[in-house]
């Protein structure tokens, strides 16, 4: 009874849901060696290739018919099909080994996907924080900006408020100019009436010595 297992073991050894197993089991009677001696139904080991093999078929989209011929399963001889499908020890032995190897296989490359997925996460969350300084540095810019912008306009608030005085000035010094030139043309006008009366004195001085 070393080669009969039960449905759970069955289940694990070929990585299919029991519940699958059984719905096979229905589908595919005459392939299964199965022992009913105690409570629980035995299945023997030599299931096992073929259950895969199902289980693939049924995945590429096979009809349980095509199934039945590629497996070349006569239903209406259950004991010759069995001991057709019999395999020794020794290869179903090799079989789990290589089904061993395959999922070791699968998982080494599963741990690289991961490690290989880690890794562009660990670039991603570099770029995210290179991002986050330079928005950081970008911030700090902008402030800079605003704060010359103020400044400019400060500038030209001050630039205007000169202006002013020195339009002021240059108005107070085109008066003072004015006022200059009225002062000078009076005195001018003075002397030269001094002048006269001057020239005049000494011409009665000419005529009317003492």
């Amino acid at each position: 009874m070393e080669n009969y297992i039960t449905l759970e073991q069955l289940s694990k050894e070929t990585n299919i849901a029991e519940s699958t197993i059984r719905r096979y089991i229905n589908k595919f009677e005459s392939l299964f060696d199965i022992n009913n001696e105690k409570r629980s139904k035995r299945y023997n080991k030599s299931c096992i290739p073929q259950l895969i093999k199902i289980n693939e078929m049924y995945k590429k989209g096979f009809t349980t018919e095509e199934i039945k011929k590629s497996l070349n399963i006569d239903v209406k001889n259950k004991t010759n099909l069995v001991n057709k499908n019999k395999i020794t020890n020794a290869q179903l032995e090799s079989f789990i080994c290589e089904k061993k190897c395959n999922t070791e296989e699968s998982l080494k490359n599963l741990l690289l996907k991961q490690i290989l997925l880690l890794e562009e996460i660990k670039d991603n969350i570099k770029v995210l924080e290179d991002i986050d300084s330079l928005k950081g540095e970008v911030s700090k810019k902008e402030v800079e900006i605003a704060n010359l912008k103020r400044e400019n306009f400060e500038l030209k608030e001050y630039l205007n408020r000169l202006e002013e005085k020195i339009n002021s000035y240059e108005k107070e010094l085109n008066k003072l100019k004015k006022e200059s030139d009225n002062t000078l043309m009076e005195l001018f006008n003075n002397l030269k009436l001094e002048q006269n009366k001057e020239g005049q004195k000494s011409w009665w001085k000419k005529l009317f010595p003492k």
